[in-house]
């Protein structure tokens, strides 16, 4: 029986309570039971989220502007409170703010806590502001946090002085694209499926360009390209795609719900990630356990679950995504082999089978 009590930070900045962080206190909430309270601001991801927490019978806190970033002493008084009175002894989040309100409640207000800290991110798109972040974060963790997760190898790598306390540990997806059984068909239409923000990094252009390449090299215009999201860069490459051989080809699918995308993975035979880089990638495990073949950048998780040929495809630099597409976009053996492969490594990022060493990696009872 678990003695320890866990106060998990469901919400994140801005955004608020968060759908990934309900799928990971669902799950934990299975080991602790009435031993979990989750915490966060009054906002929602997507609509309905609080709704969740009561019919899994998860309790929740709601703590008005906690995920504002502002009126620090307050939300140090309000989270320092629900700690007391609960008797709550292990705390996990999720950003420096959630570590700097629980690490001034520890030290400061000398309450006996132990803080799990999940690493996310750490401005890895902009190479000059990533090699500061990560070392005043590696700073932040060495001296304030317990025990610290992050969810790639790339990433437990890639934040210094920290490597005794940072675990490998893998964010999960949720049970309804795991579940999703689809019998892909890749010698006809073939159609591609991008996900993602537009913005600096993440390659869109990337990928049309190369798909155009492929298609007057090959001849072979029989597929569509879908790309979902919205960001700072759509509009922009909306109108490029316009000016291109390929361009009757793409559709631009604007920001999508979960069900949508969830349909989207449905009708989809492969998907494309050309991310300069990932700290972990949903858009990589996503398609990934949904059984779809991933051609993806050595990035990320990528790094760890996808074997070249065997479980997806990998390439390093731009210019080799070309001669992928040329080689592998019309091998129907060969995808339907890495379909095939791919159903049985469903479960990896199964929240159950993750927090099964919960206990044991944060040391309680």
């Amino acid at each position: 029986m678990i003695t320890s009590k866990l106060l998990f930070f469901a919400s994140d900045f801005k955004i608020g309570l968060s759908f990934m962080l309900f799928e990971q206190s669902n799950s934990l909430n299975k080991i602790f039971k009435e031993n979990m309270i989750c915490v966060s601001g009054e906002k929602e991801q997507i609509k309905d989220l609080e709704s969740k927490y009561v019919d899994n019978k998860i309790a929740l806190i709601r703590v008005q502007g906690l995920d504002d970033h502002a009126n620090f002493r307050k939300r140090a008084k309000e989270i320092e409170k629900i700690i007391k009175v609960k008797n709550i002894d292990l705390v996990h989040v999720h950003n420096n703010w959630q570590l700097a309100i629980v690490s001034y409640i520890k030290f400061v207000k000398r309450n006996k806590i132990k803080i799990v800290y999940s690493i996310h991110g750490y401005r890895h798109n902009h190479s000059f502001k990533s090699f500061f972040a990560r070392r005043i974060i590696g700073l932040s963790l060495f001296f304030f946090a317990d025990v610290v997760f992050a969810a790639s190898s790339q990433l437990k790598n890639a934040i210094p002085f920290i490597s005794k306390k940072v675990h490998l540990y893998y964010l999960g997806v949720e049970q309804e694209i795991i579940n999703i059984d689809v019998q892909r068909i890749f010698i006809n239409h073939l159609r591609i499926s991008v996900i993602g923000e537009f913005r600096y990094g993440k390659n869109q252009k990337l990928i049309i360009d190369s798909l155009n390449v492929y298609a007057e090299k090959s001849k072979d215009f029989n597929f569509t390209l879908n790309l979902a999201g919205t960001g700072d860069l759509f509009d922009e490459i909306k109108e490029y795609a316009q000016t291109i051989n390929i361009s009757k080809n793409i559709n631009f699918l604007g920001q999508l719900n979960r069900e949508n995308i969830i349909d989207l993975y449905k009708n989809t035979e492969i998907v494309i990630v050309a991310t300069n880089i990932e700290t972990f990638g949903l858009c990589i495990a996503e398609p990934f356990v949904a059984g779809i073949p991933v051609i993806s950048r050595n990035t990320g998780v990528a790094q760890d679950i996808i074997i070249n040929e065997k479980s997806g495809f990998i390439f390093e630099r731009d210019d080799e995504l070309i001669p992928l597409l040329l080689k592998y976009l019309r091998d129907d053996r060969k995808l339907t082999e890495i379909a095939s492969n791919l159903t049985e490594l469903k479960d990896i990022f199964n929240w159950d089978k993750i927090n099964m060493n919960y206990r044991r990696i944060v040391g309680i009872n």
